[in-house]
């Protein structure tokens, strides 16, 4: 029997790494592996990796779970993206290497080269040893490949692109492209671009340019939005939404906007599953997007620009008839290649291939 550890954070944040950790725990179990798991979340609050958090340290309390790493083949860790961020799984790391594990990180960001960079000293070598110690590494698309090379050789790093949650996908998706109707879905972080969009629907406002919109994500205290809501009447905010609430907002917009400036971005689950319910993307240029959204697939905006995504809102408006037919082409593309069982599988594989 095939024998795993899954350590990183599990569902109790809004983070689409929580819900990747889930999805692998469960499909590993329901395979046949025998899967144990050390959740490395302590707080629903999102704490941007950059920050330092006392909760980095509450990371010791799962020490006691170490046990776990000597009953199993494969260590599969979900590394943060910051020095405290990496050197809270170095405990975990040091024992799965000195028992001789296979041990797998999978990075989903695209910071972890430049943390590295811009580190100096005695810190920059503890990062390069922890992360040298992995066999292999996991990166969401080509463009990212960069953020493991640093550390291991390139034949063992691995591409596994994200993927739609099949439970999202069960029923057929009518829509309706009569009118432009944009859906906003990620913490409402200001680096998601949910500022920028208000800005941008404010701009159309004063121009008597009213579109639809609904907004679904966790608020943060750190970026008050109420105030640029109070000005958008015809903009509805859902709150967090899960299950057949998000079903229900993605399959209403035709306009999936995600004006990400995000640094430490790799490729978001909520935008693949935006193509997947057939909606036209709007959003920015960024590494780990590129490779799997390109011009067949969005219209891209600067980052940080409001203005440049009120005229990018304006070409959609004007040009609506030929854009609602990309939106719908979306739909095919993403659920044939962003499976949730393709994801799970082209794992299983990097584990196979492990040295």
């Amino acid at each position: 029997m095939n024998k795993i550890v899954i350590i990183g954070p599990f569902p109790g944040s809004e983070k689409g790494i929580s819900f990747s950790n889930l999805i692998i725990y469960n499909a590993l179990k329901n395979r046949g592996w025998l899967v144990k798991k050390i959740d490395t979340e302590f707080s629903r609050k999102i704490i941007l990796e950059s920050q330092f958090a006392l909760n980095n340290f509450k990371i010791f309390l799962r020490i006691f779970e170490c046990y776990k790493i000597w009953q199993v083949k494969y260590v599969y860790i979900t590394i943060g993206i910051s020095f405290f961020g990496i050197l809270k799984y170095a405990p975990f790391v040091f024992l799965s290497k000195l028992l001789n594990k296979k041990i797998i990180v999978h990075v989903h960001s695209n910071y972890l080269s430049t943390i590295y960079n811009n580190l100096f000293g005695w810190k920059k070598k503890i990062v390069f040893y922890v992360l040298n110690s992995f066999n292999s590494g996991i990166v969401l698309s080509k463009s990212l490949n960069h953020n493991l090379t640093h550390f291991l050789d390139k034949n063992d790093i691995y591409i596994v692109e994200n993927f739609i949650s099949s439970k999202l996908l069960q029923n057929k998706i009518d829509k309706d492209y009569s009118e432009i109707k944009i859906v906003f879905l990620s913490n409402l972080l200001e680096p998601k671009g949910i500022n920028d969009m208000l800005n941008a629907l404010i701009k159309l406002k004063d121009q008597n340019i009213l579109i639809k919109t609904k907004i679904g994500g966790y608020k943060d205290d750190s970026n008050n939005i109420d105030h640029l809501l109070k000005e958008l009447p015809h903009v509805e905010y859902l709150g967090a939404v899960s299950g057949q609430e998000k079903i229900d907002l993605l399959t209403w917009g035709n306009v999936f906007c995600l004006p990400i400036s995000f640094e430490f971005e790799g490729q978001p689950i909520s935008l693949l599953e935006g193509m997947a319910f057939k909606n036209l993307i709007l959003t920015t240029v960024y590494d780990g997007m590129k490779d799997v959204c390109t011009e067949d697939h969005a219209v891209f905006c600067l980052k940080n620009n409001p203005e440049d995504l009120k005229n990018k809102l304006l070409y959609i408006v004007e040009n609506w008839s030929r854009l609602k037919d990309v939106a719908y082409k979306n739909g095919d593309y993403a659920q044939q290649n962003f499976s949730e069982d393709k994801f799970v599988n082209n794992i299983i594989n990097v584990f196979n291939k492990t040295k």
